[in-house]
């Protein structure tokens, strides 16, 4: 969780359904900034993950720029990954990432003030 295309597996505190996020950007502390990933709301997104493009994407699914806030607590995801509730994946492919990337810089949903720690992978 600490590179650019690194994935993780977080449950939703309040009714355990798991959420994948892929890390975008890394902020000047090095917290990733990380994009969630949803399959309910693909309608909404500027930029859709196919089945293929990593495993854990089972049918199309849209990237989620509207729910960002700020970078995540990295120290507090590893502490997660001691504890078995944060669950590493592999990473994405470069070219996904860059993908992705491109579509934050484009969406009105993504954070501007985030948008200096996109990465330039």
């Amino acid at each position: 969780m600490k590179s650019i295309g690194d994935t993780f597996i977080v449950p939703n505190p309040k009714n355990g359904k798991e959420h994948f996020y892929i890390v975008i950007g890394l902020a000047e502390n090095g917290d990733p900034i990380a994009v969630n990933i949803t399959s309910t709301r693909v309608d909404r997104s500027n930029c859709v993950i196919r089945p293929g493009e990593h495993p854990w994407i089972t049918k199309d699914s849209g990237v989620n720029f509207w729910d960002i806030q700020r970078p995540m607590n990295l120290a507090a995801l590893q502490e997660g990954v001691k504890q078995g509730v944060v669950r590493p994946q592999i990473p994405v492919s470069d070219a996904l990432v860059r993908r992705i990337i491109e579509a934050a810089r484009r969406s009105d949903q993504f954070p501007r003030r985030l948008a200096p720690y996109l990465s330039e992978v």
